[in-house]
């Protein structure tokens, strides 16, 4: 590490004033930039709508280009509104480019609401419909696309020496470690100790560390406190490495009696109204999903049987919430009786017992479309943690640290864990629970609904499973 008595301004405390002056940067970036990519879309839009030909104007052009200005100030005003509460113009360097296009998706909306609602107040002109819906998606998808594009930049210069994040490790276990990005460098790693607290917030006053990961406990709260100001007075970051209390407590409503501070915890994933509210997205979803693969799934189904001798669907035992098990459904992508002289086992790369048309279900996960059926008969959800083989459980319970609170909520077609890439065997079992876990304790409608866009995304572009 630096020396810890070099001034603030010495060439160790640069990356952090780098960073942050890149950020404030990155910031007024995204401001002008979606006032751009909002006039560049109008602009298109209007041309396609009335210029391009390829549109029919029974109409004749109503208005000209000049009469959508006003407008689209209006609409600029509301859009860095609604972006800038919703914290888009935050700089988020970890992200990915999916993640910014779901942020974009969810402001975009918010937006167009706010937008439709402002349009009652202002009805001097007839704006063509079909023009601003064209605008609306073109900005939409040129927002992504720029926030994407900057995302790629802004990621290269932070691998860069001069702009790295100098992180303390105190007290962490050896997985965040290997967490750490290689926009991150490891200055110091310490045992959590008031000694070795005493050193890293040496280090954060005199600006050679710019974050701060540590484990609480075993920690003097007093001398807690007083690291957290300290990074606060200077901009330094602090990450706690959560354990199941702290995300209790993450998770709970604060009180005050008498001004004495309570924090009210609640240790249920789901209460009776969000239940409803879930199961009956799961209907409405699941419903339509499966009215539309009906088609596609008899066409399968008749694809397995011709590939290989025996039924089209299987039928396993799965466990859901509660430990309850039930018939899950899948179309049948291995030999019949492939488990009669081995038992339950994982399917490996290459495995011999996969059919041709197996092998295609599985890499697609179109051999998950049948579980449809158990999301309408109420059985799984849409979106919870993937339902696993009882043999499988009783293992992973012993070997793994809480894994039995996956079963706190019901199982899922897609989960956290997959959305995230984590699909096939070749992921670690360890690492899926944690994101499980993670989806447990942090259960919302709008986490459910970023779950589905990111595992879209990752059926077209990921490979995981075999």
């Amino acid at each position: 590490m630096p020396n810890a008595h070099q001034p603030a301004d010495s060439p160790a405390a640069r990356p952090a004033e780098r960073r942050r002056r890149l950020n404030t940067a990155l910031s007024l970036a995204g401001v002008v930039g979606d006032a751009v990519v909002l006039n560049l879309a109008m602009v298109l839009a209007f041309w396609l709508r009335f210029r391009s030909g390829w549109l029919a104007v029974p109409k004749g052009e109503p208005l000209t280009l000049e009469a959508y200005w006003g407008a689209m100030v209006a609409v600029t005003g509301v859009w860095w509104v609604v972006f800038g509460w919703l914290g888009l113009y935050r700089p988020r360097p970890w992200s990915t480019a999916l993640d910014e296009a779901y942020r974009v998706l969810i402001a975009s909306v918010g937006v167009l609401v706010a937008s439709l609602a402002l349009s009652f107040l202002y009805r001097s002109s007839e704006y063509s419909r079909l023009t601003a819906g064209l605008a609306f998606f073109l900005a939409v998808l040129l927002a992504m696309t720029q926030r994407a594009v900057g995302l790629r930049l802004v990621k290269g210069l932070l691998r860069q020496p001069g702009y790295r994040t100098r992180v303390a490790l105190l007290g962490t276990p050896p997985e965040v470690r290997e967490a750490i990005g290689d926009d991150r460098e490891v200055v110091l790693e310490l045992p959590a100790d008031a000694d070795h607290l005493a050193q890293v917030r040496c280090g954060v006053e005199h600006g050679d560390i710019d974050e701060v990961m540590l484990r609480r406990h075993g920690l003097d709260s007093n001398t807690l406190v007083a690291l957290f100001r300290a990074c606060e007075s200077v901009g330094a970051a602090v990450v706690l490495v959560a354990d199941q209390v702290d995300l209790l407590l993450a998770r709970g409503t604060r009180e005050d009696t008498a001004g004495v501070p309570l924090v009210r915890v609640r240790d249920v994933p789901l209460d009776s109204a969000q239940r409803a509210i879930k199961r009956l997205a799961d209907l409405v979803i699941g419903g339509v999903l499966l009215v539309l693969c009906a088609p596609l799934m008899l066409l399968l189904g008749h694809l397995v049987r011709h590939g290989s001798p025996g039924p089209a669907l299987l039928r396993q035992t799965r466990v859901t919430e509660g430990g309850r098990q039930f018939a899950c459904l899948k179309f049948r992508s291995m030999v019949v009786d492939a488990e009669a002289g081995t038992g339950a086992v994982w399917t490996q790369r290459g495995d011999p017992r996969v059919t041709p048309i197996g092998r295609f279900l599985r890499r697609t996960s179109l051999d998950e479309l049948p579980q449809l059926i158990n999301i309408v008969r109420g059985e799984m959800s849409l979106i919870g943690p993937r339902p696993e083989r009882p043999e499988f459980v009783n293992q992973f319970i012993e070997e793994i640290p809480r894994y039995d609170d996956r079963h706190r909520m019901p199982a899922g077609l897609t989960g956290w864990a997959q959305a995230n890439g984590e699909r096939g065997s070749d992921s670690q079992i360890g690492r899926r629970t944690r994101f499980d876990l993670f989806y447990v304790d942090n259960w919302s409608l709008m986490l459910d609904l970023q779950i589905l866009v990111k595992t879209a995304a990752e059926v077209f572009f990921h490979r995981g499973a075999y």
